[in-house]
């Protein structure tokens, strides 16, 4: 079909041919720009031609810090939320609920798996194998202790056996974040509020804050300009991720992390700093308040609703917001 498509073209050579499964158009900036060499469809494409240069857009990691989330070195470290719950409450506590790949879904996180995470801020360190098994008996017992040799024969010399190969420091206080997959397609990201997901496979996006230069405002101040554009509602932080998260469930958002992410195997794409943090988000200190609130609004219904699919409306206003 694409061969047959492209002989089609060659007889017109101007108006793209965008078909189901490929398109055939001329772009004459391959080999001459930074652009990149592997093929995109042409909706990602011409949609990030359109947006590349736009004063409405930023780059992704002008406003967040994407971070990778913890390695585990050993999925002995993850159990199924069932397994978790079965365990004594004072064993629970060092246990938070993990975002995996099948834990987004449509713009929201599910609690189907829990991650050992025995670093959150609160806990009592855990320094020995007696204070290990003395902390979590359960799950020393049945889980960990099985799996000793082989946690032992870990290559990282400054931590302990039973510890995660990178924690990462970040994920140790509760704090409300933007959550993706590793790898995923459209609606890849949903909100968690309450800041207890430890991320495990995938990226926790974090508003920026303190860092000032001479040349732009600091991070702060970049967060309160989003908040004075909003007078009169009354925004948090949380209402910033909420509008952004609108956003990334978009079409909009999907042709775009189509055209800078490279597909992996499965068609899925990466959704690492690598290649997201030149992703063009909305500037929403330059969105008209009213589109604002709508976005605030729209991200509030995907995250909250059971069985939200109001999809197409979402996509009106990302492009209704943009297009002022």
């Amino acid at each position: 079909y694409a061969l047959r498509g492209l002989r089609k073209w060659r007889g017109a050579e101007v108006e793209p041919i965008n078909e189901e499964g490929f398109s055939v158009y001329l772009r004459t900036d391959i080999g001459t720009t930074g652009s990149p060499w592997i093929a995109r469809g042409y909706d990602a494409w011409s949609r990030y031609k359109n947006f590349q240069h736009s004063e409405m857009m930023i780059p992704a990691n002008k406003v967040f810090d994407i971070r990778q989330g913890s390695r585990l070195g050993n999925d002995v470290f993850v159990m199924p939320r069932e397994y978790v719950q079965g365990m004594p409450k004072r064993e629970q506590r060092f246990f938070r609920p993990a975002v995996m790949n099948p834990s987004v879904a449509d713009g929201k996180l599910s609690p189907l798996y829990y991650a050992f995470y025995p670093y959150t801020d609160g806990l009592p360190e855990i320094t020995s194998e007696e204070e290990l098994k003395g902390y979590v008996p359960q799950y020393y017992k049945e889980r960990l202790l099985p799996a000793k040799k082989a946690l032992s024969a870990r290559k990282q010399a400054d931590i302990n056996w039973w510890d995660l190969l990178r924690p990462r420091a970040w994920q140790k206080a509760r704090s409300a974040k933007i959550v993706s997959k590793y790898f995923g397609g459209s609606r890849a990201f949903a909100f968690d509020a309450t800041g207890y997901f430890v991320v495990i496979v995938g990226h926790g996006w974090l508003l920026k804050k303190g860092r000032a230069t001479e040349e732009a405002p600091s991070d702060d101040d970049l967060v309160q300009e989003v908040v004075n554009a909003l007078d009169g509602l009354e925004p948090t932080e949380d209402e910033i991720y909420l509008a952004t998260l609108a956003y990334l469930s978009s079409s909009v958002a999907y042709d775009l992390i189509e055209y800078v992410s490279p597909q992996v195997a499965g068609g899925q794409l990466n959704l690492s700093n690598k290649y997201l943090g030149d992703l063009p988000i909305p500037d929403l200190v330059k969105l008209a308040p009213a589109r604002l609130a709508e976005l605030i609004r729209i991200g509030r219904m995907i995250t909250e609703e059971a069985s939200f699919d109001h999809w197409s409306e979402v996509d009106e206003i990302v492009l209704s917001a943009l297009s002022e």
